[in-house]
């Protein structure tokens, strides 16, 4: 059975990018594909806070980015959750790489159509973060992850979850 969640759930604002967010992101990754205003090609998109601790991102889901007829590529997705996730542990003036990615695909999720990916850290072990995050299309949840976000020398301040 398809888990659904009403829209109300999946913390979406219309709150900008917080001030300490944007001048870390633009300090540590302001050539990313994905946020990054310094790539011509780049994707452009803009993270949301949610009241919770939680960031989502609103994707488009245009066709070009479509892997088989009308599915949204898989790598697509993942790349999506690694750019939620380290959004989220930005908020939090925590800068991080990804040492680990789990990605499970549900259900086909459509190209041509809006997804909403959110994502949320669990806890700290040592080093690392454990982050989580699910992908919604149509009020469903299609996809969900799992990351551990390695500081390491990357770590630019600290904050409890």
């Amino acid at each position: 059975m398809r888990e659904r969640y009403p829209p109300e759930t999946i913390c979406v604002t219309t709150e900008p990018h917080t001030t300490t967010q944007l001048s870390l992101a633009r300090q540590v990754h302001s050539a990313c594909l994905v946020c990054g205003a310094g790539d011509p090609l780049g994707l452009h998109l803009k993270f949301i806070p949610g009241q919770d601790g939680s960031m989502s991102v609103i994707f488009p889901g245009e066709s070009r980015f479509q892997g088989y007829a009308n599915r949204l590529h898989g790598g697509v997705i993942a790349l999506l959750f690694d750019a939620a996730m380290t959004h989220c542990l930005l908020a939090r003036e925590l800068a991080g790489v990804t040492a680990e990615l789990k990605v499970r695909y549900q259900f086909p999720v459509a190209a041509g159509r809006a997804v909403i990916v959110r994502a949320w850290a669990e806890k700290k072990k040592s080093r690392l973060y454990l982050v989580q995050g699910t992908l919604h299309q149509d009020g469903e949840v299609k996809s969900t992850a799992q990351a551990k976000f390695w500081l390491g020398s990357m770590a630019v301040g600290s904050r409890p979850i």
